[in-house]
């Protein structure tokens, strides 16, 4: 069985969300998926006369996250980036994985140079922690308030030790 939990941008326990409305005629009420090439993403919908919205807007963007949890685990982790459809029954919310945000992060640039960025030296680890403190230091960033935590180089190939 799977629980949905909602945080803050803090990290604080917001929500435990129960009243799902079915995303579909067959009556799934959550989907979610991650992808090796891409971002993940999770989609449910809420109704709208549910308690939980009582306390205010806890689906807004960008401010608070959700934790899909199994079994006492995390299987899947993510911010809240939209509500594509809001009427009279439901809110419908979707969450992208976090790597979804370093889309949003404009690579520094000017009129010479492209708007990405190739990186040939150093390790992931730096690449990434230098993108997102790059990113971190815009205020127009939906990623300005974060914290980054230590980011560890994956061991490549995997085979080997």
């Amino acid at each position: 069985m799977y629980k949905l939990y909602i945080y803050d941008n803090s990290g604080n326990f917001v929500a435990h969300v129960k009243n799902l409305v079915p995303l579909d005629d067959k009556r799934m009420v959550l989907t979610f998926a991650d992808y090796l090439s891409s971002y993940g993403e999770l989609r449910f919908r809420i109704q709208t006369k549910d308690p939980l919205l009582s306390s205010g807007n806890i689906f807004e963007p960008y401010k608070y996250h959700v934790k899909l949890w199994r079994d006492n685990a995390v299987v899947w982790a993510g911010v809240i980036v939209n509500n594509p459809r809001r009427n009279h029954r439901f809110i419908e919310v979707e969450v992208f994985t976090y790597s979804f945000l370093l889309n949003k992060v404009q690579v520094a640039h000017t009129e010479h140079t492209p708007n990405w960025r190739e990186i040939t030296s150093g390790t992931m680890a730096e690449a990434i922690t230098n993108l997102f403190n790059e990113g971190k230091n815009r205020s127009s960033s939906p990623i300005s308030s974060f914290t980054l935590g230590t980011i560890v180089n994956p061991k490549y190939p995997w085979d080997k030790e």
